[in-house]
């Protein structure tokens, strides 16, 4: 069964239906709120309907059963063997240590005078600030 509603704010009547009826009372249930927020078609304003207005619109409703969680097991992690390294891989590692790169410092460019537009009844004028 659909609830017929009337916004509070624009005065337009609008209907919740039956699945949108269902799905408020599934989600009232399991987050354990008191109200459902239906929005309004026309102005988006949120219109509160109470658990027990949801409840009339559906009478043989019953609460979903909740099925126990399975409880995980920690699984420890396998070691596997390091693979050897080659020769190829540690002369890179070393070469990369070995050279750092040189620090530059880069200079900050100076600072110029900002040009601001202005318009005035006889037109456009530019200024400097």
């Amino acid at each position: 069964m659909q609830i017929r509603l009337r916004c509070y704010n624009c005065r337009t009547p609008f209907a919740v239906k039956p699945d949108e009826v269902l799905a408020a009372l599934n989600l009232l249930h399991r987050e354990e709120h008191k109200h459902y927020n239906a929005l309004c078609p026309r102005c988006g304003r949120a219109i509160k309907i109470s658990k027990k207005q949801l409840r009339r619109a559906v009478p043989n409703w019953q609460p979903p059963k909740e099925t126990p969680k399975p409880e995980k097991t920690e699984e420890k992690p396998v070691k596997t063997a390091a693979k050897p390294k080659t020769k190829t891989e540690t002369q890179t590692k070393a070469k990369t240590k070995a050279s750092p790169k040189p620090k530059t410092k880069t200079k900050t460019p100076a600072k110029t005078k900002a040009k601001i537009k202005v318009k005035t009844k006889t037109g456009t004028k530019t200024k400097a600030k």
